[in-house]
């Protein structure tokens, strides 16, 4: 019978890079959904009258 081993794949990420690379990917997310958000409080004129429809 052969004996497999298993040899480190130099590709992979250790598991404290992958949670690194996660929170960091996880920041640019809340980062470019902040900047694209709709805020009501700016985008929109509260005093401004209706429209007539």
């Amino acid at each position: 019978m052969h004996r497999f081993h298993r040899r480190k794949d130099s590709r992979t990420a250790s598991p404290a890079a992958t949670t690194s690379g996660r929170e960091d990917f996880a920041v640019r997310l809340l980062k470019g959904s902040a900047k694209k958000s709709y805020e009501p409080i700016v985008d929109i004129d509260w005093d401004a009258p209706l429209p007539d429809d």
